[in-house]
């Protein structure tokens, strides 16, 4: 099951973070994540943040049924760790 699965929902994850970060655009989002994930991205860019890089630091997945599964990473943000809950359909 994660075998399968764990490996491009972390790259889907990186990306995500990569866009918040400032390091790809928010149009390599388009078609892989959710609408308000794209707004957030777009609000993270307007805040005019510097560019940071963030780790992603684990990765956990879950199938709580036959075609869903759902991920929780450890983020390293600013030298700070943050949780994430990732659903994926």
């Amino acid at each position: 099951m994660a075998g399968n699965t764990k490996v491009p929902v972390a790259r889907v994850l990186r990306l995500i973070f990569e866009v918040i970060d400032g390091r790809r655009p928010v149009a390599q989002l388009v078609g892989v994540a959710a609408p308000s994930v794209l707004r957030y991205a777009r609000a993270a860019r307007l805040a005019g943040r510097p560019t940071r890089v963030s780790r992603l630091l684990s990765l956990r997945l879950c199938r709580p049924a036959a075609h869903a599964v759902e991920a929780a990473a450890v983020v390293a943000v600013d030298q700070r760790h943050r949780v994430v809950r990732l659903p994926v359909a």
